[in-house]
């Protein structure tokens, strides 16, 4: 788990997400990797981190809606001027499915998710925010992923991602599923338990560590 060399670019860069500042938060992150940081570590330490204070002060009323939905806004944008610096050449024939549940509609940390399976060579089916159970289920069904990852950041869509999973299990009840999201801080654990097939994942760092695991599998071992 490698850290960030200066704790103090944290700061920094919540404060330039919340201005708007995309240029400012672009070169930092362009620093970062000029120093080595993997990819991983930037969205971890430094663009997760601070989307998760921008969603305490907008839950805390210190921010307006329009302020939080800058920062995403501008946090995505960075997060796109990565991707080339992430995608492998080496594939595992893989696909994984992604999407926020029903009435979610912050998708940064689901896209998050889907770069570090490109990372590890799969094929990710990012669907995005408020998807619809009945369209990721019609859709898997043409896609057939070895793998769902769910996100919910607000932890009232708690009971929105129970329904979802019990959809998704019902459809498909061979393929494993991933849970995940700031909504998890507050709460929620007991979504997943009692269900083998279903794991919460906490963060990046946990998540690459699972993806290793299945992908060292044999191709066609059951994930």
């Amino acid at each position: 788990m490698e850290k960030l060399p200066d704790p103090g670019v944290k700061e920094l860069f919540r404060d330039s997400i919340l201005a708007g500042d995309r240029m400012a938060s672009s070169r930092m992150v362009r620093e970062l990797l000029e120093k080595d940081i993997p990819v991983q570590t930037i969205y971890e330490e430094l663009i997760k981190n601070a989307l998760y204070q921008v969603g305490e002060l907008w839950e805390n009323n210190r921010i307006t809606v329009a302020e939080e939905h800058l920062a995403t806004s501008v946090s995505e944008a960075v997060m796109n001027e990565l991707f080339p610096f992430l995608v492998t050449r080496s594939r595992t024939k893989k696909k994984v499915m992604l999407a926020c549940v029903e009435n979610e509609l912050h998708q940064v940390g689901v896209k998050m998710v889907a770069d570090v399976f490109e990372m590890k060579g799969w094929d990710s089916f990012f669907l995005g925010s408020n998807v619809p159970v009945h369209d990721l289920i019609t859709y898997a069904g043409k896609v057939h992923p070895a793998l769902f990852a769910l996100s919910a950041s607000i932890y009232f869509h708690i009971p929105d991602l129970k329904r979802m999973l019990h959809e998704v299990r019902q459809s498909f009840p061979e393929i494993p599923v991933l849970v995940g999201g700031q909504a998890f801080r507050h709460g929620g654990q007991e979504v997943v338990t009692g269900d083998p097939m279903v794991t919460l994942i906490p963060d990046l760092y946990a998540l690459e560590k699972h993806i290793d695991q299945m992908t060292s599998r044999k191709q066609n071992d059951p994930i």
